[in-house]
């Protein structure tokens, strides 16, 4: 989801996250090669959750070892209910995707729906 990917890497606060990470925040590209470096590295780049679309708070909660109020798919630091809400989407998908998938329906198809 290039789109989304480009709206959330062209916000200034999780640009000034990225670079405190050394990542080149000049465009998608240089921060998704930066992020493969890291990936590649010794260590685990746990601002990858701000690629995957986790709340901003929630992955600098979970970076700065903060008690976590509630864990789902991931570790929740603020806004319980919303992400709630949003676990209970990821749950529901995932089983009428899982469903489709049991029932003969062909990945590509199923990707459709997504």
């Amino acid at each position: 989801q290039k789109e989304k990917l480009n709206k959330l890497c062209s916000c200034k606060q999780i640009q000034k996250i990225f670079k405190q990470y050394d990542y080149n925040c000049t465009s998608l590209e240089t921060l998704i090669i930066d992020l493969q470096k890291r990936l590649n590295s010794n260590g685990f780049p746990h601002e990858i959750g701000l690629f995957l679309g986790y709340p901003m708070t929630d992955v600098l909660g979970f970076i700065e070892g903060r008690k976590h109020l509630s864990a789902g798919y991931w570790k929740v630091y603020s806004h319980v209910k919303n992400c709630q809400q949003t676990f209970d989407k990821y749950h529901k998908c995932t089983h009428e995707l899982c469903k489709r998938f049991n029932q003969g329906e062909s990945v590509e198809k199923i990707c459709r729906y997504v």
